[in-house]
């Protein structure tokens, strides 16, 4: 859904275009394709998922990294260089 784009004002993940036009024509079929409103439902899908992209985020900062155990060869060289 959302892939990593560049730039200072851009969240580091972003909807697609091609995300956002999937969406907007979702939009337009549920509205009962009736013309005229195409900008809005742009807007509206990509704001919609823009919101989603950045809920996604604040779950992905909340979830702890795993902390790696050492290995048995990194104690053993530890202790080894430490003799």
């Amino acid at each position: 859904m959302a892939r990593s784009t560049k730039g200072a004002q851009t969240n580091e993940l972003s909807p697609s275009a091609s995300d956002i036009a999937r969406r907007a024509f979702e939009l337009y079929c549920a509205r009962g394709y009736g013309d005229g409103q195409d900008i809005q439902d742009w807007l509206q899908a990509e704001r919609e998922l823009r919101e989603a992209t950045a809920a996604l985020e604040v779950r992905l900062r909340l979830v702890p990294k795993p902390r790696r155990k050492p290995t048995r060869t990194a104690i053993g060289k530890s202790e080894a260089a430490s003799v």
